[in-house]
């Protein structure tokens, strides 16, 4: 049965001006109606209530843009809330231009419709589809749930050119549209509201806007779309935008400055991410279970990566930038591909579980000086052959702060940027003679004056012939040859040492010879004639043959 009202109707019923639920003003032919303005002349179909609509309809519904009510003209400019609610027997509805919103549920459980007639593509984009905000959803305020076709002139939408009059795609208006394929638009067109696209999973080449600025809440959720050039303009991608579509890459613009949770989420043939310079957050899921994501890039101002931002994709390799000082809690959990991972120095806490069942890790570089506060101890679960890389002279607070102490191997070689570290170290005297049981306390200089870490570790090459004190203090032991080594932040000076056993002449009389070698008893080396010296004990060395002496 053909139910057609697309033509003026002069009405005689009583007029009223205000609207109640389930109350009509008029009836035609079993289709009710309520005034909304008659000031401003316009109507809506009568609302249903939660026991079903007040309309009932079987086969084809064909709403007038106009209804005459005692020679007054009244435009069709509304679809109340559960009007056609239920109307299982409705096959296909079209919609005069007039119609500028739609409430929510008007065509809930129609499940047999099978066509929408738009009088235009301009006025189909003007129409508001109403959400329940408290259900969360509105998707049974468009036909097109059910219909899945959208028909302009006869023709069904298969190809969709967006008109240049379009400033913005509302949402909801183009959802379940399972035979779209193509989506062009003009750039009038500044924002894409929620939905406006979901379910479309034939949809695999979309234009967008060289204006665009804003694409909403699950705008393309669940297409088939395998890449997406997002202009320059665009500044939010709102929550699951472009979640459980088949896009290969992504590239984040620097003007986008707001991203949604689960963005991205489910895209199972997503490989490589870049993201551009103008985003802080890395919000919620956004690429959770991308499963072969191998690759990210971050841009220089991301700050935060939130709650399994990255959970269950394939990256290999994660160089987090300097700009991050927050990872969510199980921001990277279950990837079990992940083989290296840097962390930046201004990194300031790690969520719980951030790196939990990653289990190929083998090199983890955390430049931090101070160990980033981890929410609990399972912050790292690393395997038994990963290394932690940290800041030269941390390993001790590495080793006992919660997640770190995890790691069974650190290798303090990072740049440590609070460190002034030792360039140079010189000794007081790089030879020395010592006779047994002598001792002498070499003074080591290290530089720059400024260095951190100025402390002095001293060895001996054979603590047999000469020992030498924590301090310096190097003592004769046995006749033979060592070499005294100080060692300051992997910078080394040596002292060769000779111990002899002197003995023989005490004094003696200088003739003016120079034919031996003469030093004081502390071993330094006098280059000058005997007969120059001043009175005392000196030790030479003559024919291989060490002496103490005294000069008269």
């Amino acid at each position: 049965m053909k139910r057609i009202l697309n033509k003026p109707f002069i009405l005689s019923a009583l007029l009223a001006t205000t609207l109640s639920a389930s109350a009509f003003d008029i009836e035609l032919d079993g289709i009710h109606y309520n005034i909304i303005s008659a000031t401003e002349k316009t109507v809506m179909t009568t609302p249903g209530n939660d026991l079903g609509p007040i309309n009932n309809v079987v086969g084809e519904l064909v709403l007038p843009e106009t209804v005459v009510i005692q020679g007054e003209t009244y435009k069709v400019t509304e679809i109340g809330r559960r009007s056609f609610m239920n109307n299982s027997a409705m096959t296909s509805v079209t919609f005069p231009a007039s119609i500028t919103k739609v409430g929510y549920d008007a065509f809930r459980e129609c499940s047999n419709l099978s066509k929408v007639e738009a009088a235009s593509l301009q006025s189909w984009c003007n129409i508001d589809f109403e959400m329940d905000e408290g259900a969360g959803y509105g998707i049974s305020s468009n036909p097109l749930m059910y219909a899945n076709h959208l028909f302009v002139n006869g023709i069904k939408v298969i190809d969709l050119i967006i008109p240049d009059e379009v400033t913005e795609i509302k949402d909801w208006v183009f959802a379940h549209m399972t035979g779209l394929k193509s989506v062009k638009m003009p750039a009038s067109v500044t924002t894409i509201g929620a939905r406006a696209f979901l379910g479309c999973n034939s949809l695999y080449d979309v234009a967008l806007s060289e204006n665009l600025t804003a694409i909403g809440t699950g705008a393309f959720y669940q297409t088939n779309l395998q890449s997406i050039v997002f202009p320059e303009s665009l500044k939010t991608i709102d929550n699951g935008a472009f979640s459980e579509t088949p896009l290969v890459l992504v590239e984040i613009p620097d003007g986008v400055e707001n991203m949604g949770k689960m963005a991205f989420k489910d895209c199972k043939e997503l490989k490589t991410v870049v993201i551009g310079n103008g985003l802080r957050t890395i919000p919620e899921r956004a690429f959770d279970r991308c499963s072969v994501l191998r690759s990210v890039t971050f841009g220089n101002s991301v700050e935060k990566i939130m709650e399994c931002a990255f959970q269950r994709t394939a990256l290999r390799e994660v160089v987090i930038p300097n700009s991050v000082t927050t990872i969510g809690d199980g921001a990277f959990i279950s990837c079990e591909s992940l083989e290296t991972l840097e962390l930046p120095s201004g990194l300031t806490s790690i969520g719980k579980y951030a790196f939990e069942d990653c289990s190929s890790l083998k090199k983890v570089c955390s430049y931090a000086t101070a160990p980033p506060v981890c929410g609990a101890d399972d912050s790292f679960r690393p395997s038994a052959d990963c290394v932690l890389h940290i800041p030269k002279k941390t390993k001790e607070v590495y080793k006992e702060a919660i997640g770190w102490k995890n790691f069974a191997y650190l290798e303090d070689d990072l740049p440590n940027e609070n460190y002034v570290g030792a360039t140079d170290i010189t000794l007081d005297s790089n030879t020395l003679r010592l006779k047994i049981g002598d001792s002498y306390q070499l003074a080591a200089t290290v530089l720059p004056e400024n260095a951190t870490d100025k402390s002095v570790i001293w060895s001996s090459s054979d603590s047999k012939v000469a020992s030498v004190s924590d301090n310096g203090l190097v003592k004769g032991l046995k006749e033979g040859h060592a070499t005294i080594t100080a060692t300051c932040d992997g910078i080394s000076a040596t002292c060769d040492i000779e111990v002899t056993d002197f003995s023989g002449i005490t004094s003696v009389a200088t003739n003016g010879a120079n034919s031996v070698e003469v030093y004081t008893l502390q071993g330094q080396k006098i280059d000058r004639p005997l007969d120059s010296l001043e009175t005392g004990i000196y030790i030479i060395v003559h024919d291989g043959r060490a002496t103490k002496v005294k000069v008269e």
